[in-house]
């Protein structure tokens, strides 16, 4: 049906206005994108922007940004509650939130963003699994492949990290 309903946009050359409240939906069917979640535009922008370079901690939330810590960031750090973490792309400089999605969580250690992390809950979910973690008394969520889970206990501390170019 997507694809049908972008055909149809192409071949009649017109604007449509399309209302959905689903994500993915608005990024694949739309050149630009607009968020008015509660009768107040949010952001106006070209559908990659939205997961990329969210406007707020709300839109970041409903493209799937779960994990909103406060902080700084300059020169490429973020300093806040989970400690340093280094990244390699910036939207903006100053004070403000970072947002991780679940899915840029990994588990082991890496050279860089190598944090402790306490298992909390775990929810098998069949393709995928669930977490919530806690980190330096801070919750954070991942998603990750069952397999990589495989015999990590509730209460377990296990080490994480969060890849430079994650979002």
């Amino acid at each position: 049906m997507r694809d049908l309903i972008r055909g149809i946009q192409s071949v009649m050359g017109t604007t449509p206005i399309f209302v959905t409240q689903d994500q993915e939906e608005a990024l694949v069917l739309d050149d630009q994108v607009i968020m008015i979640p509660d009768g107040r535009l949010r952001q106006f922008d070209a559908p990659d922007a939205f997961y990329r370079r969210p406007s707020g901690p709300g839109v970041a939330a409903f493209f799937g940004g779960h994990n909103v810590l406060s902080g700084h960031s300059s020169d490429g750090i973020f300093n806040g509650s989970l400690s340093a973490i280094t990244r390699s792309d910036w939207a903006r400089m100053g004070p403000g939130p970072l947002t991780l999605r679940p899915k840029a969580v990994r588990i082991g250690a890496a050279s860089v963003n190598r944090l402790q992390a306490q298992m909390a809950k775990c929810h098998y979910l069949g393709t995928r699994t669930l977490l919530r973690l806690i980190v330096g008394g801070t919750a954070v969520d991942a998603v990750l492949p069952p397999h990589v889970v495989d015999g990590i206990g509730r209460s377990e501390m296990i080490m994480i990290n969060l890849p430079p170019g994650s979002r």
